[in-house]
């Protein structure tokens, strides 16, 4: 699906961190597009709370776990968690 702006131009977009998120910023205009999925893996940086700032593959699982069973994450941390959970039988 082709990522447009306000200003007409069609794809022609650069992107920029912002903490967790991924932006696209039109090349034309400067103007922030939209925020784009991203995935997360263990270089990712937590973004919030105790750990904030260490590497995902470095917190300990245990932390990951309680956020994720206690609904203080969602989308692509939420992602993440539920991939490192053991596969149930």
């Amino acid at each position: 699906m082709p990522i447009q702006c306000k200003c007409g131009s069609v794809d022609n977009y650069r992107t920029e961190e912002s903490g967790p998120h991924l932006k696209a910023i039109c090349n034309i205009c400067n103007s922030y597009i939209k925020f784009l999925p991203r995935g997360f893996d263990d270089n990712t940086l937590m973004f919030f709370g105790k750990y904030s700032g260490v590497r995902l593959g470095d917190i300990p699982f245990d932390y990951l776990k309680w956020l994720y069973e206690n609904d203080k994450t969602n989308g692509s941390l939420k992602l993440y968690i539920q991939a490192k959970l053991p596969a149930k039988p």
